[in-house]
């Protein structure tokens, strides 16, 4: 499990280890604490449908915390009007070039990523 500061204001956890009840480490736990029920609900669902958890991290300005996992969702859409999709980049989304899609938490502003494995960079 590596930490590492990502720019002033954002620290990630990589290696993360699904204990059952949360990630194994204390800032991975911190983080996801932070993350709203509406979110944790979704991710433990994609958790048992083996979804790999990718990276978790906190930005400190924003107050949010993004937790990442390694493919699309394995899982329905959320119906929960909580929660936004993109399926697309827009600013502040999170949805950057390999990613699939985003899921964010329109009230606190925290988000699940699920990249895309079949993207391939265009450089």
């Amino acid at each position: 499990m590596g930490v590492q500061r990502l720019g002033r204001d954002t620290t990630s956890v990589d290696s993360l280890v699904w204990n059952g009840h949360g990630f194994d480490g204390a800032e991975a736990q911190s983080m996801w604490w932070q993350l709203p029920e509406t979110l944790k609900q979704v991710a433990i669902a994609e958790l048992q449908a083996g979804n790999i958890p990718e990276h978790i991290l906190r930005n400190d300005t924003r107050a949010i915390v993004l937790l990442a996992f390694q493919r699309r969702p394995m899982t329905p859409k959320p119906s929960a009007e909580v929660i936004r999709v993109h399926p697309s980049f827009a600013y502040g989304n999170y949805c950057y070039d390999g990613t699939f899609c985003t899921y964010e938490d329109i009230e606190s502003g925290c988000f699940l990523a699920f990249d895309d494995p079949d993207y391939v960079d265009a450089l």
